[in-house]
């Protein structure tokens, strides 16, 4: 059975601005899902969970949305960090 791991997106380039952290070990699995589940509804429940190897070979990394938990822009004075 397939996992998260073996899932891909295609495109063709991305741009992303701002300063990138990595997410905690501890918190991979769920980001993961989330990030998955947002892009793909439903993939996260089509697949096996993913192994410890298979989390031990991905990062995963935070970049600060410009945006507000509301969908307004934040002040250019906070983008600007």
């Amino acid at each position: 059975m397939r996992t998260l791991f073996d899932s891909s997106i295609n495109y063709r380039s991305a741009v992303i601005y701002g300063l990138p952290t990595v997410i905690p070990s501890e918190e991979k699995e769920r980001a993961l899902l989330v990030l998955s589940d947002r892009l793909m509804p439903g993939r996260s429940e089509e697949v096996r969970l993913t192994t410890r190897r298979e989390l031990a070979a991905t990062i995963v990394l935070r970049i600060p949305s410009p945006l507000t938990a509301d969908g307004t822009k934040l002040p250019a004075s906070v983008c600007r960090r």
